[in-house]
């Protein structure tokens, strides 16, 4: 017995000191977007997010983000300058391996793997990105989700075999839409495979009372979501994002939801003669609308109480990469945008039929190109229906870079 005591402490020993002479590896990402409009306003969006390895058994994550309103104010007045420091993620992983699966133990702040992202993915298979170009954020590297949140709290994820890992979280959080503090749960399973990738995840939310406890509980609703990309991603392929983030559960008043909390974009995608060809319809709260780049809500029915939170509406894009310019290769492409936002899926048609449905037309042509170890992206987007008044921010354009670390 002492011998194979003696040689579990040794190999344990041993373990550690290779550990040990390791040195931990840094890795991360950086995005810098500049908005100009003519009226005229600069504003400029920043975030970094970094990840400390140490073996692959302990994961450091970090991101955060800074976002700055009317800076060319900062000139002659300083005060007149609005911005916002928000963390996105700090969270430490553990990592260890059985016989058939590999274990990830997690503690969190901020926004973890959000529902309806793909971050999850990237993190245990290491997929390519999947989510639509109509969404892109430049507000942070997850960018919209179907259930945004904000919480501190533990996971557990086990990935098995190769092609299948699921998730459960525990957490307190405030629900960014409603500002509701709740303690959640959630369930989450993913696969990938050759012409399918799937990612589902679904809780409720125990809707905490005034006092904050975790016996006030005022009511409890449930939330889910999904990313899917099925078939072949160089030919043809149909990618699906769904959620709903506020279905109430209450016996004495009845099940209710909000519309507004609805979240959906389907988009096939087709590649022909190097030309890729994505149309899109979508139901989007505002929320995810306000970090995406290509899709915006009007201010002033942000500001409406009486205004639904969400838009419907659908887009075209189209776009091709690698195209020679000189000594580089460019990406040129386009989004033609239509939506009626202050509408939900139960609101369109009453909406319509009233007469008193607002609509947006937009053109967005964009050029991506890399440089200097990351990508640099050029968009102008104009908002065809209210050119007249084109010193609102009808035309923005926007520079933005990112780069690898």
């Amino acid at each position: 017995m002492k011998k194979i005591l003696c040689f579990i402490a040794s190999a344990l020993c041993s373990a550690i000191s290779a550990t040990a002479l390791q040195l931990p590896t840094f890795s991360g990402n950086l995005g810098f977007l500049g908005e100009v409009t003519l009226e005229p306003t600069l504003n400029a969006q920043a975030y970094f997010a970094g990840q400390i390895d140490f073996s692959g058994w302990l994961l450091f994550r970090t991101e955060f983000s800074v976002s700055a309103d009317s800076l060319e104010d900062s000139i002659s007045n300083s005060s007149n300058v609005s911005s916002a420091f928000n963390i996105q993620e700090i969270s430490a992983t553990f990592n260890f391996s059985t016989a058939h699966a590999s274990h990830y133990i997690s503690a969190f702040l901020g926004e973890f793997e959000p529902i309806g992202s793909d971050i999850f993915l990237k993190r245990q298979f290491g997929v390519q990105p999947i989510g639509s170009k109509l969404m892109d954020s430049w507000s942070s590297y997850n960018g919209a989700s179907a259930y945004p949140f904000y919480g501190i709290g533990i996971s557990y994820a086990m990935h098995v075999l190769k092609n299948y890992a699921v998730g459960l979280y525990v957490s307190r959080n405030t629900n960014l839409i409603t500002g509701a503090n709740s303690m959640d749960t959630n369930l989450r399973f993913s696969t990938v495979s050759h012409s399918l990738i799937f990612d589902a995840a679904a809780g409720l939310s125990f809707v905490l009372g005034d006092s904050g406890g975790i016996f006030s509980i005022d009511t409890i609703t449930m939330h889910g979501g999904l990313n899917i990309l099925a078939g072949n991603r160089s030919f043809l392929s149909f990618f699906l994002q769904a959620g709903l983030s506020d279905y109430t559960i209450d016996a004495s008043s009845g099940n209710s939801f909000d519309a507004d909390s609805i979240y959906v974009l389907f988009e096939p995608r087709l590649v022909l003669r190097g030309y890729h060809i994505a149309p899109s319809v979508f139901i989007l709260p505002f929320e995810a609308q306000n970090k995406m780049l290509f899709l915006s809500y009007p201010t002033e029915m942000a500001s409406d109480p009486n205004a639904s939170k969400s838009s419907v509406g659908a887009n075209v894009n189209v776009y091709k990469e690698n195209i020679n310019v000189g000594f580089t290769d460019i990406t040129l492409g386009g989004h033609v945008t239509f939506s009626m936002p202050g509408s939900n899926a139960l609101t369109l048609v009453p909406n319509i039929l009233g007469g008193n449905q607002q609509m947006k037309f937009s053109i967005s042509p964009y050029l991506a190109t890399d440089i200097f170890g990351g990508s640099l992206m050029l968009a102008v987007t104009a908002d065809i229906l209210n050119l007249n008044s084109w010193r609102s921010g009808a035309v923005k354009v926007f520079l933005g870079v990112r780069s690898e670390l």
